[in-house]
């Protein structure tokens, strides 16, 4: 599954409210319908999580497997975003009490920097991108859970307050304090040592 951040804008919208009336019916059709739209953002979220493509997937599965055992319990009155959101906090929430996390891979190959026609500035230059990539990813996974949360909603899957506070459940309030806490932690751990 790519890895590129989702947009902000919720991709299917328009079309949420009848395919969701259509899944609770039993149509698969529907069902695969909502999976296609929302499947690559919350493999962004997950990823940002874990670190770990194949987990990420994994815990999209486990989150569209809930989703249609609670179906017939989604009230039509929030947007199916948040709530679709606040299941896959309890995923990943879930999976980071059962197991550690492995540190981020990689993602310059040799070939590309091979290719590259000036290799060695340009090489040097991916290396220090993958680095501040790999050191946020790091700080990340130190930050308290719902610290992390709040900063993967909001900018890596672009969910407004409102959105990220019905997914985490609380107020938009909190929320905006939150990620201003949340902000201020991962700046510290980002930090350079003196």
């Amino acid at each position: 599954m790519p890895t590129t951040p989702s947009t902000t804008e919720d991709p299917c919208s328009p079309s949420t409210p009848l395919l969701l009336q259509r899944a609770k019916a039993g149509d698969t059709t529907a069902f695969q319908a909502l999976y296609e739209c929302y499947a690559r953002a919350l493999f962004t979220f997950f990823l940002g999580y874990t670190a770990d493509e194949r987990l990420a997937e994994e815990m999209v599965n486990d989150t569209f497997l809930r989703v249609w055992q609670a179906l017939g319990r989604y009230r039509e009155e929030g947007r199916f975003r948040g709530w679709l959101f606040r299941i896959a906090r309890n995923i990943a929430t879930d999976r980071h009490r059962r197991r550690q996390r492995r540190p981020p891979e990689v993602l310059v190959d040799e070939d590309t920097i091979e290719s590259l026609t000036y290799p060695t500035q340009l090489a040097n230059e991916l290396i220090a991108r993958q680095q501040a990539l790999d050191d946020t990813y790091e700080a990340l996974q130190h930050l308290r859970s719902d610290y992390r949360t709040v900063l993967l909603l909001r900018f890596i899957e672009g969910l407004s307050v409102r959105e990220t506070a019905r997914a985490m459940e609380r107020s938009e309030g909190a929320v905006r304090v939150l990620q201003f806490r949340a902000l201020k932690a991962l700046r510290e751990h980002l930090k350079p040592d003196l």
